[in-house]
């Protein structure tokens, strides 16, 4: 039941507090809630009203303080259940978030926005029958609700179910025109052949004056994708510059940030420092680690090995990530601070992640491409653990991930090329590091050999897992795990040379790449050379 506003004493404030949230002055209405909440503590409308205002600017952590309390005193309260749910789940406690919104759809169980959520909860914890099952019951009590046509065409997407992808995200742009995250999914699942209706409507609300910068972004990448189909190769390249300047923009990132981090995780976990590491041996599940630079062929990597009967393929999880990081609080420095049980807490939060996805399953592999930086806390944390160094030609990674639409906000170094050459230089030095270092199980897979000589690779591949080889994972293709990333329609082909040197074809326009990748001689120099020799002739 919802509180009776009419009742309350703090009437006029609280009115007051939310004419000032809708005119955008977000300080003068918390100040209001918080001296509400000074004269009466727990006070349900200013916790709801001030765990909405940390839920609008991003300050999740604190939105679930208030809005747990909100919720306490207002069980059936839609917005507030609504909006804690929201703020749990950006924080990945899925589990938790998915629980609040069961407990609204009960006591609401017409709003098609609240089923909408819980399939994209349901889809992340890998519940793809009852994500589905959300998305349609949203479509059903709103047929032109378009972002459940898009949610329910992605996860058709990434089920490998081509067609009912494609019905659905049409759906999407039918019913909001300039609905860039529809665009740039079915651009995705699209092989363009002709100039055709799809990308003139993409070109329509590109041009439009009505849309925004994210919008276009969007927009911009998609466009790029259909051009570069079309092999009109400078046309694309000319979107997918607008798309990445937009994007650069919008996010203000720098990459220093990250080359910090790569240089200090040396320092941290140098070898001396991993020899002396107290480490717990765990039995099961065994864990594969999958990593690399974005779109070096982590995806294939991991639909191989989960076509194994013994493997369960998680997928892309932060969960390593988030575990670490949130253990310090200056990361990477304080990691050098942790003692025995906080390193057991880490690694027992992980294995719990871990063990509510897999089941019963013998072998699980990670393939979030970030982990490489984690590489020393994995052989800290797990010294049985394989990490498995997806390697590919660096100006086709570069290319690669310069033309696609990443959403995490950790991938924009992307978004241009001199700091893609940078970055990727840094992480060649990061990833010689951790091979000198005896207590880290790491094998580097080239891409390229891989997709020429197949059936040699995984079989060195299985063997390095101590894995039996089985036919299945050379027909991986035919597995139809969801696969939720930029590569799900690639990894529902058989193996492909399509991309092999793929950059050629824009190498006037990847002249900052390449001029980032070769600059200053010396030790970090000779390093990306030796990655780059690899792949000299590799498409012949």
């Amino acid at each position: 039941m919802k509180h009776n506003i009419l009742q309350d004493p703090f009437e006029s404030e609280l009115r007051l507090a939310r004419e000032q949230l809708q005119a955008g002055r977000i300080p003068d209405a918390e100040r209001i809630y918080r001296d509400i909440l000074n004269r009466t503590p727990a006070h349900p409308a200013a916790c709801f009203g001030l765990g909405r205002v940390f839920h609008d600017t991003g300050n999740d952590q604190a939105a679930i303080e208030y809005l747990q309390t909100a919720v306490k005193a207002w069980p059936q309260h839609l917005e507030a259940r609504f909006f804690l749910a929201v703020s749990l789940y950006r924080l990945q406690r899925l589990e938790e978030s998915a629980g609040h919104f069961e407990k609204s759809i009960r006591h609401h169980p017409n709003v098609a926005a609240t089923h909408n959520y819980l399939g994209i909860v349901k889809a992340r914890l890998d519940a793809g029958r009852q994500a589905e099952q959300h998305f349609l019951s949203a479509l059903e009590l709103e047929p032109s609700l378009a972002e459940a046509h898009k949610n329910l065409g992605t996860h058709y997407a990434e089920q490998g179910r081509i067609d009912e992808a494609r019905d659905h995200l049409k759906k999407a742009v039918a019913c909001r025109p300039h609905y860039a995250q529809a665009f740039w999914q079915l651009a995705s699942i699209t092989r363009f052949t002709d100039y055709d209706d799809d990308i003139r409507s993409m070109e329509s609300a590109f041009d439009s004056p009505d849309i925004d910068d994210a919008e276009r972004m969007g927009l911009a990448y998609a466009l790029g994708k259909a051009f570069d189909d079309l092999r009109q190769y400078p046309r694309a390249f000319e979107y997918w510059q607008q798309g990445n300047d937009l994007r650069r923009r919008l996010t203000n990132y720098s990459v220093g940030p990250a080359l910090v981090e790569m240089r200090a995780m040396k320092r941290v976990f140098s070898a001396a420092a991993c020899a002396r590491a107290d480490r717990t041996r765990i039995t099961t599940p065994a864990l594969i680690f999958i990593v690399g630079m974005p779109r070096s062929g982590t995806s294939l990597t991991e639909q191989i090995l989960a076509s194994h009967s013994a493997v369960y393929g998680a997928g892309e999880l932060d969960a390593l990530d988030t575990a670490i990081r949130s253990a310090v609080q200056k990361f990477p420095a304080d990691l050098k601070k942790l003692g025995t049980a906080d390193w057991n807490a880490i690694r027992e939060r992980y294995l719990g992640t871990i063990s509510s996805r897999a089941g019963d399953a013998t072998c699980v592999t990670d393939k979030l491409p970030g982990n490489f930086l984690h590489a020393g806390a994995i052989g800290v944390l797990f010294p049985d653990a394989k990490i498995i160094h997806c390697c590919r030609d660096p100006m086709d990674t570069g290319l690669s991930c310069f033309k696609n639409h990443f959403t995490a906000n950790q991938l924009t170094f992307t978004c241009n090329l001199a700091d893609l050459g940078r970055y990727y230089r840094q992480y060649c030095d990061l990833m010689a590091h951790w091979k000198r270092i005896p207590d880290i199980h790491l094998y580097d897979l080239h891409y390229e050999s891989l997709v020429t000589d197949p059936e040699n690779e995984v079989r060195k591949l299985l063997a390095f897992c101590e894995l039996p080889f089985e036919e299945n994972c050379l027909a991986f293709h035919n597995n139809r795990r969801p696969v939720k990333t930029a590569s799900a329609l690639q990894v529902r082909r058989p193996i492909y040379r399509d991309s092999l040197q793929g950059w050629k074809r824009y190498e006037r326009e990847l002249q900052p790449l390449k001029a980032a990748l070769q600059r200053r001689p010396g030790p970090l120099a000779a390093i990306v050379r030796d990655m780059a020799s690899r792949f000299q002739g590799s498409s012949q």
